[in-house]
């Protein structure tokens, strides 16, 4: 049996999402296209355009270190043939796309949060990546952000991390410190040996 959605549209407090799907009900399983987009959805939505089952670790990180912002745009197109759901980041299609504003985060526990970030995010079923045109950490302004996690299906995902930063050199350099200790110790603890981080800093003074 199959059903199909062809325009679901919700809007509440400036904020709006459509969506259409075709769903199939077969013996193997459910299986279903979605198209979805969606503008102007605040940073403690943002969980709601992110679907549980897809790469459960990364998307429970961001939530909880996501504190405010806005998401102006996204998109989602999901696919997954029937008896695949479970088979999840292994098989199945997503392409989730998204710009935001205005966004302020936790990177580090204990330490400045990266604030104003202003970029965008596209997620598939094996690679994150994040793009920051502009933000702040501390007295840190940083350009040409970019982290890139691929392997999100496998065992050994790996991450590069890439920035520009200017502002004082004892910041800059504290900071960068930081963030390598950290990408250290997320890989001793969980086995990742390709784990790395890159950066590049200019007008530092």
């Amino acid at each position: 049996r199959t059903v199909r959605i062809s325009d679901f549209f919700v809007s509440q407090s400036g904020s709006s999402a459509e969506a259409a799907g075709l769903f199939t009900f077969d013996p193997a399983g459910l299986g279903f296209v979605v198209d979805a987009s969606w503008a102007e959805i605040p940073a403690d939505r943002f969980d709601a355009m992110w679907p549980k089952p897809l790469v459960r670790h990364t998307r429970a990180w961001v939530v909880a270190n996501l504190h405010s912002g806005v998401v102006d745009s996204g998109t989602l197109h999901m696919r997954v043939q029937p008896g695949e759901l479970g088979q999840l980041p292994h098989k199945g299609e997503v392409d989730l796309q998204f710009a935001f504003s205005r966004a302020s985060s936790t990177y580090l526990e204990g330490h400045p949060p990266v604030q104003d970030a202003k970029g965008s995010g596209k997620l598939t079923l094996r690679t994150f990546d994040l793009t920051v045109e502009s933000a702040r950490v501390g007295t840190l302004a940083l350009r040409e952000g970019a982290v890139h996690i691929d392997g999100l299906d496998s065992d050994v995902p790996s991450m590069v991390i890439e920035f520009v930063a200017s502002g004082a050199t004892a910041e800059g350099l504290r900071i960068l410190a930081d963030a390598r200790k950290e990408a250290d110790a997320r890989r001793h603890a969980q086995d990742r040996k390709s784990t790395r981080l890159n950066s590049s800093h200019t007008d530092i003074s």
